[in-house]
């Protein structure tokens, strides 16, 4: 008898065993969103701007920082190496190490929704929705470019860039290879060229913190200022390159 209820225990416990391994490998391994209607979409954009700036570290590797010597205690470690150009070790908020999780973790966002608005025959419903996500992946890379890469010239076309990540990961640890300066910026001037026909403020709740149609243009600019040739110098609000930067002006400033 005893080994009759044994033998019943073992079996309960090796199904209570299988069903809690199936339960724990149909989990998701990470905290993504799974995107499985279109009203998440807009969702997932709004949580995927990122949450650091390369602003701090330039401004004081710049001209515009002073030492001011011992009167003023420096609080953190990336003040004074960013200042003092040296390897940058912290990694805080707003240091190199934030900025390339927190930026490639955007992009990881915008290529869901670009994947996931792709499956579906890219509708032109979701046009605004794909725009942002394109303008967002553009963004995100064009900044890390200025940070990690040299600067954009015909000297440098051929030195090494960054990643250009335009999938979705799928495996724990990637390693994707470094672009060319020249191919990354080719690749950002892409996706920026493939929104802009579609951008539009409509579904968005509060259009000022993300891509609306005048911030997309603002960042078209900006990144052409350092992209094309330097008889072009402005984009007008159709998408199309002119020298006649008043046309612009008049547009955006009525």
């Amino acid at each position: 008898m005893k080994r009759v209820y044994s033998f019943i225990c073992l079996i309960i416990g090796a199904l209570l065993i299988g069903v809690s391994c199936n339960d724990y490998l149909d989990t998701v391994p990470d905290n993504r969103t799974a995107l499985d209607s279109d009203e998440k979409l807009n969702e997932l954009l709004n949580g995927s701007y990122p949450e650091c700036h390369f602003w701090v570290v330039g401004e004081l590797a710049s001209d515009n920082v002073t030492d001011n010597g011992s009167r003023y205690e420096i609080s953190y470690d990336v003040l004074q190496q960013a200042y003092g150009w040296e390897e940058i070790t912290d990694i805080q908020y707003d240091t190199p190490f934030r900025m390339w999780d927190r930026y490639y973790f955007a992009i990881g966002a915008a290529n869901q929704v670009i994947k996931y608005i792709e499956e579906k025959g890219s509708p032109s419903h979701l046009n605004p929705q794909l725009a942002e996500a394109l303008l967002l992946r553009a963004y995100c890379h064009f900044n890390l470019a200025n940070v990690f890469c040299q600067p954009y010239c015909s000297n440098n076309l051929r030195e090494l860039g960054i990643p250009y990540v335009t999938q979705p990961e799928t495996v724990v640890i990637t390693k994707p290879s470094r672009e060319q300066v020249g191919i990354v910026y080719d690749k950002i001037n892409a996706d920026i060229e493939r929104a802009l026909p579609m951008v539009s403020d409509e579904g968005l709740t509060v259009p000022q913190f993300r891509f609306n149609r005048r911030a997309a243009y603002a960042f078209a600019a900006r990144f052409n200022l350092y992209y094309l040739p330097d008889d072009v110098i402005a984009i007008d609000e159709e998408g199309a390159v002119t020298t006649d930067l008043s046309i612009v002006l008049i547009k955006f400033t009525q």
